[in-house]
This record gives C-alpha cells, structure tokens and sequence, in this order.
C-alpha cells in the first residue's frame, strides 16, 4: 500500500531542547 503522505528530515526543537533530529513520518489510507 503506498503512502498517502510523506514527511521525512523534520526537526523540531524547543529552547534548551532538541524533540526531534531526522524524524520522517508516512501516511497510509484507512483499510
């Protein structure tokens, strides 16, 4: 099945703290 939506590199940080380095995420369609 392929993905619906593909996010891949995000970053996200926050004063004093790094959430996320690299992060990717996929979104499928419901079965």
């Amino acid at each position: 099945m392929e993905a619906l939506l593909q996010l891949k590199g995000i970053d996200k940080a926050f004063p004093g703290v790094k959430a996320l380095s690299g992060a990717a995420l996929n979104v499928y369609p419901a079965a």
